[in-house]
């Protein structure tokens, strides 16, 4: 299947990349998508994402702005800009003043020159009395219109003879105004080469996009002291209601609940890996803990061992969370958790027989390490130990106690945090020990 690309431009850029379509077409369909100004970027990409694999604007002056600040986090469909090199800039410029060798480039407006660009390191070559004039006193996302009024000022008033741009609106009115005008755009070797690059990276995101997903849904074994039957009832209950507003496809078994979900609806639910919506639904609506296992796979079989593998961590964890694993084994999680951790759930057999040498399972090394690395420190408690694990905080005090008898760690000092009660051990871990 061929990649679907929206371009959305001005019709003097949609026109250079026109010129470039039948090299592509092999490879991708483009469909092109005028505007006029600046203004329009943000309705126009709104209006259009969905028909198309990704987007591409035919130029970043001013719009790499405006879609920022409209689209702070990564947005569906990914869009991207057709980037003015400085390879660009010198090759039209060199281009240009080899034939008009006698203009006094200090009577130039050149609208892209910018802090930003570095003024494309022309102050590095032309002094302050023959450097070319610039907007940067406007901003392109914000100040369009006034602009095109600094161009049009600026020759009415016999203060410039001539203005580059490379924003292709800007050429047109420009020139229907009667100034004269050069449009810089990147050349057709650039723009092939540009366009080439995005295809690849959107036929990835597209294979990512079509990786198959699976959840499982549990009531924790802790809470089953109450009626198993009772129990399964509330959590239909909640999961039908949370439906309503997400609806995922679902799989009644005996031991629990299976869910088939889209890479794409998978995202969402969790915030992008970073939360999940359906466990926090559980905790608003239930008063007993829910473990949920979300996995990923290039196929359905890869995707249910791998969340079967989540729904074991989640088991392991006290609190009855969400944890997720994805194609290439990363295990990530808590879900939600303010110690999210990401860690490879491949084990390497130095890393088990470690494990079974210290008497704590291979993951929770893992975990240990992740810790540290994450706190920016060797000290740990045992309340600090238990909460990143997701383990009971005796549970904590038992890992502790194996590493000081291994002489991985050691306790460094006694915390008393409160008048009253023992103090606690606090420990500094060797974690190269671990590795060893």
């Amino acid at each position: 299947m061929a990649i679907k690309i929206g371009v959305i431009g001005s019709e003097s850029s949609l026109d250079k990349i026109r010129d470039i379509q039948p090299y592509l077409q092999d490879t991708c369909e483009l469909t092109f998508i005028p505007i006029s100004a600046t203004e329009e970027v943000v309705q126009t990409y709104q209006e259009n994402k969905a028909l198309f694999h990704s987007i591409v604007f035919g130029g970043a002056l001013g719009i790499r702005e405006v879609m920022e600040q409209a689209y702070p986090e990564k947005t569906t469909p990914p869009y991207y800009f057709i980037e003015f090199s400085d390879s660009d800039f010198y090759r039209g410029l060199l281009k240009f003043m080899s034939k008009n060798n006698q203009l006094d480039l200090s009577r130039v407006l050149i609208d892209f020159l910018e802090p930003q660009n570095n003024y494309y390191g022309l102050k590095d070559i032309f002094a302050r009395e023959s450097f070319p004039l610039t907007c940067e006193q406007f901003s392109f996302a914000h100040q369009f219109n006034e602009i095109i009024e600094h161009h049009i000022s600026l020759w009415k008033n016999g203060l410039s003879d001539l203005s580059i741009t490379h924003v292709g609106s800007i050429a047109t009115r420009l020139q229907t105004e009667g100034i004269p005008v050069i449009f810089m755009y990147p050349s057709a070797e650039s723009i092939i080469e540009q366009l080439n690059r995005i295809i690849t990276e959107t036929q990835l995101i597209n294979l990512q996009e079509n990786q198959s997903c699976f959840g499982y849904i549990a009531i924790d074994k802790r809470e089953l002291e109450a009626s198993k039957e009772e129990y399964q009832h509330l959590l239909d209950d909640s999961l039908a209601e949370f439906k309503q507003t997400h609806p995922i496809g679902m799989i009644q078994k005996h031991n629990g609940i299976e869910v088939i979900i889209s890479y794409g609806e998978l995202k969402e639910l969790t915030q992008n890996f970073k939360a999940c919506l359906l466990q926090n639904h559980f905790k608003d609506t239930l008063s007993f803990k829910v473990n949920i296992g979300w996995g990923i796979g290039i196929d359905l079989h890869q995707a249910q061992l791998n969340a079967q593998k989540a729904i074991k961590e989640a088991e392991h964890n006290w609190a009855g969370n969400s944890f997720l694993v994805t194609a290439e084994n990363k295990v990530i999680g808590p879900l939600g958790s303010d110690v999210i951790h990401s860690f490879t759930s491949e084990i390497d057999p130095d890393l088990e027989a470690k494990g079974k040498e210290l008497g704590i399972t291979p993951l929770q090394i893992k975990k240990i390490i992740a810790t540290i690395q994450k706190r920016h420190s060797e000290e740990l408690t045992s309340d600090i130990l238990a909460y990143h694990l997701g383990v009971t905080i005796r549970t904590a005090n038992r890992i502790l106690n194996k590493l000081e008898e291994k002489g991985i760690a050691k306790v460094a000092y006694m915390n008393q945090e409160k008048l009253r009660g023992r103090p606690r051990k606090v420990y500094t871990l060797q974690t190269t020990l671990l590795h060893s």
